[in-house]
């Protein structure tokens, strides 16, 4: 890595917490994917990561390495450790990437309907987009 690109990496080095997998291939990891969710809290900006049915969000720093790369050579999963917390996973280049944490927020009603929300204006949003381009496909 150059000089230049490091310039656009965080760099954080702890020990591995033992409760995380980072083996390349799992069987349980859900497959998962940035949405165009983005949510700005202070001098952070968090992106919505979207897996089965459900919507966690992660500091979008952390996803900027990837964002050079094809988008065929990133893998995003969602994985859980033995307590049920789930982690986002990534594989570049078939490669373990990183592991990022998502943003833990206090268990309150407020911030699960803002989540139900989003989660919902989501799924809305992605239906109409795929219902006009099957529409113009039909048109062609």
């Amino acid at each position: 890595m150059t000089d230049k690109q490091k310039e656009n990496c965080l760099f954080t080095q702890n020990r591995y917490p033992t409760n995380v997998d980072f083996s390349p291939w799992i069987d349980d990891g859900i497959a998962a994917e940035p949405t165009q969710i983005t949510v700005g809290t202070g001098r952070k900006v968090l992106r919505g990561i979207t897996y089965d049915d459900k919507l966690m969000f992660v500091d979008e720093r952390y996803l900027k390495p990837f964002g050079k790369s094809p988008d065929e050579a990133v893998e995003y999963e969602v994985r859980h450790m033995k307590n049920g917390t789930p982690y986002l996973y990534i594989r570049e280049e078939m490669e373990p990437g990183a592991i990022i944490m998502p943003v833990k927020c206090k268990a309150n009603v407020g911030f699960q309907n803002t989540a139900d929300e989003l989660r919902s204006f989501w799924y809305e949003v992605k239906r109409e987009i795929e219902a006009d381009a099957e529409e113009q496909e039909e048109n062609k």
